[in-house]
């Protein structure tokens, strides 16, 4: 076999994914524009399915559409998947270990948000009906970890509910897949789903310039092969195709922002980015992929970094690309807030990390005000927020927007402490613990 055939099977697989999404995305967004426009901030995912079955007058046309639109699906997986394993079979081939994981990170491959819509629909509207695909989440143990979770966000009360912010989406930190992995497309919509309206995300940039979400520097920790070369090799040194190649732990790869976000805009739901280090130029990338997509914004609450260069590189490029908006009559883009990361005095991993003293006033001040774009602080958390920093804390939050995140014990108690200071974002992990009492 020619590599010319090779390519140009390759050339078509690709587009008929990329034209399977396109259809698929713009057939969801419309279905979710109709459902979800009858939803209150806040409210629990069923109930906005039951507002909208109860509110809509047509709720029948819009399940029939979801049905139809799962089937589809189904069919092109199906369809794909076949094209690959014949062409492999018949000119002996491996194509299938690089193209398969592009679809794996497709919505239309892995919606989880259509199959719930279906369930929750089907009980009312077709009660005798059987499903033909169930969630992908249907294991006793991971069931069980989506329950838990479910019921301790809705244990907290409803001003700690309103600031909270899932950690890298719902995971587990030990990388257990009895949870969805960190930063990925499951986890980010778990947690909204069930009610946390905030997920924290890292980004970071290939080498071809497409940003997406990864933690490290390398996806050693994460990849289903981490002794692969390509699991070992820098980000920076992979180009978007090579990553989506990488299969992680849970069989799905690192999705794109884009990916994210067009999630967080159909569920009316929010992204806390962390722009990470070691990505140079990765701030004004962020901010160029902002003017390329401005409705993703809507989906955007803070952009946030460790990294105060990258930081205000994002910052600068973000406002000369609203300079050139302004002067050719363009609408101008949504602002997020902008907040510098910090670490404690002898807590931080990188000399250009942040280090502060809750109770040291003048030093925190100084570094907001040397960097006026700044609208506050992410700070780690100390016990002295609840003691003797505890009025300067209040204050600071009267005036700036602040996040706290390492919340120590992460659990309802300590949460709401923090948040009857004022604070306007709060990070967990979620832990099993996180019901649990803090013994006084």
């Amino acid at each position: 076999m020619s590599t010319t055939e090779e390519e140009e099977f390759r050339a078509v697989w690709c587009s008929s994914i990329q034209n399977t999404e396109n259809h698929y995305v713009s057939e969801i967004s419309d279905i979710y524009s109709k459902i979800f426009q009858y939803s209150k901030n806040g409210t629990d995912f069923s109930e906005q399915i039951e507002s909208f079955l109860e509110l809509s007058p047509e709720p029948n046309e819009i399940f029939g559409r979801l049905e139809k639109l799962e089937n589809f699906s189904s069919q092109k997986q199906l369809e794909l998947k076949e094209n690959i394993i014949s062409f492999d079979s018949y000119h002996n081939t491996n194509l299938v270990s690089s193209l398969l994981p592009r679809m794996y990170s497709k919505k239309f491959y892995n919606d989880q948000t259509l199959y719930l819509i279906i369930k929750i629909m089907s009980k009312k509207l077709a009660p005798h009906k059987r499903r033909k695909r169930e969630l992908d989440f249907h294991s006793t143990e991971v069931s069980q970890e989506i329950t838990r979770f479910k019921e301790n966000v809705q244990l907290c009360p409803e001003n700690v509910r309103k600031k909270l912010v899932s950690h890298r989406g719902f995971h587990n930190v030990n990388d257990d897949t009895s949870r969805p992995l960190e930063n990925t497309l499951q986890s980010m919509e778990q947690a909204w789903l069930n009610g946390v309206p905030y997920c924290e995300c890292d980004i970071s940039l290939s080498s071809d310039g497409e940003i997406f979400l990864a933690h490290d520097f390398d996806f050693t920790r994460l990849a289903l092969f981490p002794d692969s070369e390509s699991a070992k090799k820098d980000f920076n040194d992979l180009s978007f195709s090579e990553l989506v190649g990488i299969t992680l732990k849970n069989g799905v790869r690192a999705p794109s922002l884009k990916d994210i976000l067009e999630i967080a805009c159909q569920l009316k739901s929010h992204l806390v980015i962390e722009v990470k280090h070691g990505s140079s130029g990765i701030g004004k990338s962020l901010a160029i992929f902002f003017s390329t997509y401005p409705r993703l914004l809507s989906g955007v609450a803070i952009v946030m970094s460790f990294d105060e260069i990258e930081l205000s590189s994002f910052n600068s490029s973000f406002f000369e690309i609203q300079k050139q908006r302004e002067l050719s009559g363009e609408s101008l883009l949504l602002v997020p807030k902008i907040l510098l990361l910090t670490h404690n005095i002898g807590t931080a991993y990188f000399s250009y990390e942040a280090q502060v003293d809750i109770t040291n006033k003048e030093t925190i001040l100084v570094l907001i005000n040397k960097s006026p774009y700044l609208h506050g602080l992410y700070l780690r958390y100390s016990p002295e927020m609840l003691t003797t920093g505890k009025d300067f804390l209040i204050s600071l939050c009267e005036k700036y927007v602040i996040g706290v995140w390492g919340v120590n014990p992460d659990n309802i108690d300590s949460l709401s402490a923090i948040s009857d200071l004022g604070v306007h974002y709060i990070n967990s992990d979620f832990p099993n613990s996180f019901a649990k009492k803090t013994k006084k």
